[in-house]
């Protein structure tokens, strides 16, 4: 399945892979293994806490990058960004709620130098149910809060663009990803947080994900990436001079 969208040029179509039996079965394995692991671990604490707890006799890394599942697919898009000092800790289907709920575990505790926070996109298209700009708002607060007492540089990433769903047409999320980022933007300015634009670098005209640089209109694929590659990179560069 990351492979279907990780794979440049292919397109994703949840109508069109439910058609196939045994595509509609993993599918339909994954979901209930993911509802699962909602009712015992919904913050997903579980997810990292051996590799937290392995980090902890280790070097303190100087970047982690926290986040959902285009955090969680990053390191499988581009491997080479990751390393023993830079550290993924993404979690598919996350909301910037569960995240939040993370940052003890996946952050404070690893002494990083600099967090880039990437959240947003899970809330936006209700995956729990609706939830407003405020509230997702109040949890980036609420993380820049606790980085800086713990004295840990925030980056904040902007939320990618978001393409329509034909099975969710109520959505529109077009307008909602621009004025959040315009949201996230500000807090970073008035926190002395650094914002990162990959939005701008990925949409396509309309404002929504270059077809190109992702398959399925939410996540990017290996060249989206590639595309996101430089500002990443100089967020490690930066953390490493420090």
């Amino acid at each position: 399945m990351r492979e279907l969208g990780l794979k440049p040029g292919g397109r994703i179509d949840p109508a069109t892979l439910m058609q196939d039996p045994e595509m509609a079965k993993l599918i339909a394995q994954v979901s209930e293994k993911e509802k699962q692991r909602q009712k015992i671990d919904w913050a997903g604490l579980c997810r990292y806490r051996a590799a937290n707890a392995e980090q902890r006799g280790k070097d303190a890394p100087d970047v982690v990058f926290l986040g959902d599942s285009i955090t969680d697919n990053w390191i499988y898009g581009d491997p080479s960004l990751f390393s023993a000092k830079v550290l993924d800790r993404g979690i598919s289907g996350q909301t910037s709620a569960q995240i939040l709920l993370r940052f003890q575990a996946d952050v404070i505790r690893l002494r990083p130098g600099t967090v880039h926070i990437m959240a947003g996109t899970n809330d936006i298209l209700q995956d729990l149910g609706p939830t407003s700009d405020d509230a997702i708002i109040d949890n980036f607060v609420a993380m820049l809060d606790l980085a800086q007492v713990h004295k840990i540089n925030v980056v904040i990433a902007s939320i990618l663009p978001i393409s329509e769903r034909s099975w969710q047409p109520q959505l529109k999320p077009g307008p909602r990803v621009v004025r959040l980022n315009q949201r996230l933007k500000a807090l970073a300015l008035s926190r002395k947080a650094k914002f990162l634009d990959y939005y701008s670098v990925l949409k396509d005209a309309d404002g929504r994900l270059r077809t190109d640089l992702g398959n399925d209109g939410v996540h990017p694929n290996r060249t989206g990436y590639a595309a996101m590659a430089p500002l990443a990179r100089s967020v490690i560069v930066a953390a490493s001079n420090r």
